[in-house]
């Protein structure tokens, strides 16, 4: 489910095994199979959740987040049968409730943004998220240096980021 809803190689493994932790969470969703996966992270201060982007769009973000602790859903992946359900605003409204348990005082969500759409947004704005700005080939260097394809761009990812909170 995250490599077809995020792109082959996104998050590997061992990503998904390292969110075994007391800052970290992975959340599914799941019927008689597993339609959605949720990924997320809690930071003490919003420095440290700077520290996770790719380094050359560090200033770009920061500027654009509130501060102090946060809590980041960095993933959210459903099976493509599933769309439309609710499984991803599910996953969102559980992770928020864990963040904010950890204590996180905002709450900060990258959407990918190709040419047609932010493909998360509807649901996290049924959560409260608001934009706050894109920052254009976001991932750009990043997926070229880690070998990751976007699922609509492929090798060398051009989506635009839209930086959403809460």
């Amino acid at each position: 489910v995250l490599n077809a809803g995020l792109g082959d190689g996104f998050v590997s493994a061992a990503d998904l095994a390292s969110y075994i932790s007391p800052d970290r969470l992975a959340l599914a969703y799941r019927t008689e199979h597993l339609l959605g996966v949720l990924t997320g992270q809690f930071f003490t201060d919003s420095g440290a959740l700077v520290d996770t982007v790719p380094k050359d769009m560090a200033k770009r973000f920061e500027a654009l987040l509130p501060t102090g602790p946060a809590g980041l859903i960095k993933s959210v992946a459903v099976d493509p049968a599933a769309q439309g359900q609710g499984a991803a605003s599910t996953l969102i409204a559980q992770a928020c409730a864990a963040l904010m348990d950890m204590g996180s005082r905002t709450l900060v969500s990258i959407g990918w943004t190709d040419e047609d759409e932010c493909h998360i947004e509807g649901a996290l704005r049924r959560s409260g998220f608001t934009a706050r700005g894109d920052i254009n080939d976001f991932w750009y260097r990043d997926s070229v240096i880690h070998g990751y394809a976007c699922p609509t761009c492929g090798f060398g990812c051009r989506c635009t980021a839209r930086i959403f909170a809460r």
